[in-house]
């Protein structure tokens, strides 16, 4: 509970920022019932991954600072490393650096399409690790004690099934989900593999719906 009262003072800033109420605020994001707003203001419900999904589709999308709405510390990427974030339009003087995704985060919305059409926010500069396909924002809970909501996930798409290791994370999107798993193919069925987390269920799929497996190189905490 303790939890939630933190997070839900902290979009209470966020409203009050805009210069709107809470009703103005529910609406735009999308709510037909202001209800699910107050839940989450007076600390009575966990904001979802929909909130989220909505708050960073919506037009107040630029004014979100993500980790710091989550976790209540600013972004290391904008406050505690400034010369690793280049502006994207300035990249080609730097060099290789690797796309960063700030308003699609990693546990909502459609990967394949954002990887191959969005266009980054801008480019992140990791020592050493070069060989990623981009840098996307976690904001989901289902592997607490592993990546935390906050944290940033560096990815390489895995071409083959037989390319994944099943004691690393990975990123996988199906028809039905997009989340932060490990992966372990059934003993007895190949057809099927088990997407493991830290504190949720696991979900047996079935390797034909799977669209896009995706290998978690790097974790990046805010501090």
């Amino acid at each position: 509970m303790k939890k939630n009262s933190e997070i839900s003072e902290r979009i209470k800033q966020l409203i009050e920022s805009l210069g709107i109420n809470a009703n103005l605020f529910a609406k735009k994001l999308g709510y037909t019932r202001s209800q699910a707003i107050y839940d989450i203001l007076n600390g009575k419900a966990a904001p979802s991954n929909d909130f989220y999904t909505k708050l960073l589709n919506s037009e107040y999308s630029e004014s979100v600072d993500l980790s710091w709405l989550i976790s209540g510390k600013k972004s290391v990427l904008k406050y505690h490393v400034p010369h690793s974030l280049v502006n994207s339009e300035e990249v080609s003087s730097f060099g290789k650096g690797i796309p960063y995704y700030e308003t699609l985060p990693a546990s909502a919305g459609d990967l394949p399409v954002f990887l191959q059409n969005a266009k980054p926010t801008s480019y992140f500069h990791i020592p050493n690790l070069v060989d990623c396909d981009a840098i996307l924002p976690v904001i989901g809970f289902s592997m607490r004690g592993v990546v935390e909501p906050g944290d940033m996930i560096a990815v390489k798409e895995i071409k083959t099934r037989s390319e994944f290791d099943s004691e690393k994370l990975h990123l996988i999107v199906t028809d039905e989900y997009r989340m932060i798993k490990y992966l372990h193919p059934d003993k007895e069925n190949q057809e099927l593999i088990w997407a493991v987390s830290t504190n949720m269920a696991s979900i047996k799929l079935s390797a034909d719906s799977i669209l896009k497996i995706y290998a978690i190189q790097c974790i990046v905490r805010f501090c």
